[in-house]
């Protein structure tokens, strides 16, 4: 009898086991997870100071996502939404790059990037691949590989001077529209849609 009670726990266990196993890997089959702070999660530094994120990191298919307009503005940048075209434009005065939402594209200073993963919404959210990211708008990114911790740090910016003498055309348009661009920063203090779409 004693026996039998225990062969019906062991086989609970066991089955108990094998449901929360079948669960996890469907999960993990999914591609996604998210990765607070903490052991199992991932933390941003930009700087050294930690970043603050409200959704996310998100950990999808062995890459980490973050919240674009978060990242963005704490770099520096300025981010502006094209409801209308999907696309999503980070700016400032030395960098124009927009991210075309579910495409693996962007558009760095005029040219076009491919990227491995696909901008995409979550819960009203625009993620993309933190290591994209921080390339494309001029950063080095270090990544722990025991701790899973990421940090970006700045590299050299762009001369806008430097592309206006530039031989080559798209260079010297390029450094037309961040010059105008700089001017509206140092007459309104922001720079809107509208003003972006004069320089189209």
């Amino acid at each position: 009898m004693k026996r039998m009670k225990i062969i019906k726990v062991l086989s609970w266990v066991f089955i108990c086991s094998l449901i929360l196993c079948c669960k996890n890997q469907a999960f993990a089959a999914n591609g996604y997870g998210e990765a607070g702070p903490g052991k199992a999660g991932v933390k941003v530094y930009i700087e050294e100071k930690p970043v603050v994120y409200e959704a996310g990191p998100v950990v999808k298919n062995y890459r980490t996502l973050v919240p674009l307009r978060t990242t963005a503005e704490l770099l520096g940048y300025k981010v502006i939404w094209y409801e209308g075209r999907n696309v999503v434009s980070v700016i400032n005065s030395g960098q124009i790059v927009d991210f075309q939402i579910d495409e693996n594209k962007a558009w760095i200073n005029g040219n076009i990037k491919k990227c491995p993963a696909k901008f995409y919404v979550m819960d009203g959210v625009t993620m993309v691949p933190v290591r994209f990211l921080a390339a494309a708008l001029g950063y080095q990114l270090q990544w722990n590989k025991y701790t899973g911790n990421i940090k970006i740090y700045k590299e050299n910016s762009i001369s806008i001077e430097n592309l206006l003498k530039s031989s080559n055309k798209d260079d010297v348009l390029y450094g037309a529209r961040l010059y105008y661009i700089n001017q509206v920063l140092k007459q309104k203090g922001t720079i809107t849609a509208q003003d972006l779409e004069e320089i189209k």
